[in-house]
């Protein structure tokens, strides 16, 4: 029984130090966002425009995590709905971009035109797409390379 109170203490704490850090991200975030929009409204290059959606899409998705955060003692309901795996994957490929080129990775796809949409959580799928292609880059530098990881000796 004092195992469990004391465990109820520590999660509890923890719960308060995330909270703390979740609004101290959120702070700077809602400033970057901000000026990014203004950024927006200011430059019609369509390369910019393309860029600035995407940081705008992504402190969206941290704004979301920190939200989650805020509200982990809740369970998170699944926002179920049509999803499109090409476009999900075409998102992840333009994130992890300037990584890949900078370790000099080529990337290929060859997605189905066809592929249907499916009922998913969209937010969380993205996160595992972009999870296993963040980490797919510093594997095949190391494949493509195997005496990166190796002191010097």
């Amino acid at each position: 029984m004092q195992r469990r109170l004391a465990q109820t203490g520590r999660l509890a704490t923890l719960g308060e130090l995330m909270a703390g850090v979740a609004h101290e991200v959120r702070n700077p975030l809602t400033a970057i966002k901000g000026y990014v929009q203004i950024l927006k409204q200011q430059d019609t290059d369509p390369i910019h425009q393309e860029y600035i959606a995407i940081i705008l899409k992504e402190t969206h998705s941290i704004n979301r995590v920190i939200q989650q955060l805020l509200d982990f003692a809740r369970p998170r309901q699944g926002y179920w709905q049509l999803v499109s795996l090409n476009q999900l994957i075409e998102e992840c490929l333009v994130l992890i971009q300037t990584t890949g080129l900078q370790a000099r990775i080529d990337v290929s796809k060859d997605l189905a035109p066809d592929l249907e949409e499916i009922e998913a959580d969209g937010e969380l799928l993205r996160q595992v797409i972009l999870n296993i292609l963040i980490n797919a880059v510093p594997a095949i530098s190391a494949r493509a390379n195997p005496y990166s990881n190796l002191a010097s000796g």
